[in-house]
């Protein structure tokens, strides 16, 4: 079976649990198809897939709910219950986008959105291009002490 990582999983804690392989390139790619998918949908967040080790994660790009930092409730648990829950659910899951992150482009999945293999956490485009910000800070950092 395929190790699992923990439901809160973001892009920032596989980096900083040193798990993310080659994670400037990796977060860059994420950024930019971030970075492409708001200017058609408006904000979005991006969490990762809870499948694997956390090297090269699958993820997703999701518009925001309302405006907020937060994935729609029905997102975060397994569970949709009424009519309305499932026909909302579906029109958010029409404009979220996946990502295969083994690949060297980072090509887009044709694949259904099952919740259950998703981070329940996001980040949103800022939070992501602060994360950039702090692996090339980090990378420099390493390369001056050589």
């Amino acid at each position: 079976m395929a190790q699992e990582l923990p439901p809160t999983t973001t892009l920032r804690h596989l980096w900083e649990g040193g798990k993310l392989k080659y994670a400037n390139n990796f977060v860059r790619l994420a950024l930019r198809n971030m970075e492409k998918i708001e200017k058609s949908v408006g904000p979005c967040l991006i969490r990762v897939g809870l499948l694997g080790r956390g090297e090269t994660p699958n993820y997703q790009v999701l518009p925001m709910t309302d405006g907020t930092k937060s994935l729609p409730s029905s997102l975060s648990t397994k569970a949709v219950h009424s009519d309305e829950e499932k026909i909302a659910m579906q029109y958010f899951i029409l404009r979220a986008r996946a990502f295969n992150g083994r690949s060297k482009e980072h090509k887009m999945l044709d694949t259904p959105m099952d919740g259950s293999n998703w981070a329940t956490s996001g980040m949103s485009l800022a939070s992501l291009r602060q994360l950039l910000g702090d692996i090339r800070e980090s990378e420099k950092a390493l390369r001056s002490q050589r």
